[in-house]
């Protein structure tokens, strides 16, 4: 049986570019170097160089060849179908409340106008969206998100948005309902179980609530079933706490930064072989507490702010003894990737991570920002508040200094929440597991295109 094509949107220039936060670039989608079986995942950016070639022959008055002719024949087909789902597109936000300058950011974010639509897509072949509704185009597509808000991006923004009755009646929310009603979307996959009920919240709507699936998000960097079975790191030394910011720029503070240099202040006058790795940005703009303490325990604080390629983190990482992510939120790749390095991971109960990390089974969770950094408000919406990280939390500093030390002193526990940890990496959250879910949801989406005779050839075949 020949496999089935998958394109991945990532790789197309909205979804790597400015305004996007360059969400195609996240670690999260280097999983598409794993297909599921009889799919395979293709990058979409064969046929854009393959139109930069065309343009730049026809400036030059040079004559195409057959192929070139064939493709430039389809592209122009394409777009006058772009220009088609444009006209409908402003035709809905004109008649529902939606401005025009709206809409128009929305054209200048994914490449439309003059240019036409930079992704290149097959008529007859799914697309892989990554976080954002970056896809105007009437092919059929997939969306991956970790939460709801992302959905409504730029517009809206996390830590910034309205409550769930507020959010019903603002541009963004129209906008997705309309992207999401569309028969292009056949299907919403969220890796946060908590995301499947605010969707189904917001969007009650069934035609929209029943396109979600729930699919546990799994890590790249499984180590092999030997280890995970035997691994044991004992402290010999020095203990080095290990904390890193986000792949994609400073995120010291929502990660938890503040509280981990406080803990680690308090934790310095009673074991003198203590050191802190930060990889990260550490900003200069930090309450003076913090900045005492890194001045008066500058020996044994250290910091990386370059970044590394996988090969390398993975090579400092495997020198770590505990890793800290006290954040305000879920970060799922750090956490698993901990997970699979071997290292105890100490986490907060922020919005999302229970459903990764339980509390003395896989790892320890630090109680204190659920309810104040995150929360479902009454109307099933994801709130957040991030501006209450930028302070110091001498109770959640305290409780977090607890956590570790308890790490420290009971290697018995240390052993149990690593080795569970580990064996997670190799069932709960193992690619294959992924494969063979996301699989099912791709088999459900052809299905429902075959049935509506949707399939279609593409003609240069």
């Amino acid at each position: 049986m020949r496999e089935r094509e998958v394109i991945y949107l990532g790789a197309a220039r909205c979804f790597t570019g400015e305004g996007s936060g360059m969400v195609g670039m996240h670690p999260l989608f280097k999983l598409v170097k794993f297909s599921p079986k009889g799919y395979k995942y293709v990058m979409p950016d064969t046929l854009e160089e393959e139109k930069m070639r065309i343009s730049m022959k026809n400036a030059m008055g040079e004559a195409l060849d057959e192929e070139e002719e064939i493709a430039q024949e389809i592209m122009e087909f394409r777009r006058k179908k772009l220009e088609i789902e444009m006209g409908k597109f402003v035709t809905y936000c004109e008649a529902n409340g939606i401005s025009k300058e709206f809409y128009e950011r929305y054209f200048r974010i994914i490449n439309l106008g003059r240019r036409g639509m930079q992704i290149p897509v097959k008529e007859d072949t799914l697309s892989l969206v990554p976080s954002f509704l970056y896809c105007l185009q009437k092919t059929p597509w997939v969306i991956e998100i970790e939460d709801v808000v992302t959905l409504f991006f730029p517009f809206i923004q996390n830590g910034k948005q309205p409550d769930g009755e507020k959010i019903r009646n603002t541009e963004a929310y129209k906008f997705a309902e309309y992207m999401l009603k569309k028969e292009e979307c056949l299907g919403v996959i969220a890796h946060v179980r908590s995301t499947v009920d605010i969707y189904k919240a917001l969007f009650p709507n069934q035609e929209i609530a029943g396109k979600i699936h729930y699919i546990p998000m799994c890590c790249e960097e499984v180590p092999p079933k030997e280890v995970c079975h035997t691994y044991q790191k004992s402290f010999q030394g020095k203990i080095r706490l290990f904390f890193s910011s986000s792949w994609a720029g400073p995120n010291f503070i929502v990660r938890g930064g503040i509280d981990i240099l406080v803990a680690f202040g308090k934790l310095c006058g009673k074991y003198d072989n203590l050191e802190l790795v930060l990889k990260c940005i550490v900003p200069n703009e930090l309450p003076e507490k913090c900045q005492k303490i890194l001045r008066k325990y500058q020996e044994k604080i250290h910091i990386i702010e370059e970044k590394l390629p996988d090969s390398d983190m993975a090579e400092l990482m495997s020198h770590m003894d505990i890793f800290l992510i006290p954040s305000a939120r879920i970060h799922v790749i750090s956490i698993l990737r901990a997970m699979a390095s071997g290292l105890p991971v100490v986490a907060s109960d922020g919005w999302g991570i229970r459903e990764y990390v339980q509390d003395g089974k896989n790892g320890s969770i630090v109680e204190g920002r659920w309810g104040k950094t995150s929360w479902i408000d009454g109307a099933g919406m994801l709130q957040e508040d991030y501006l209450i990280m930028e302070e110091i939390d001498e109770v959640y500093a305290g409780r977090l200094a607890d956590k570790i030390e308890q790490l420290i002193l009971d290697e018995g526990y240390r052993f149990k929440i690593t080795k569970q940890a580990m064996e997670d990496i190799q069932t709960r959250f193992s690619v294959e597991n992924w494969n063979n879910e996301i699989g099912k949801v791709f088999e459900e989406c052809y299905k429902v295109l075959e049935g509506k005779g949707q399939v279609i050839k593409d003609s240069r075949k």
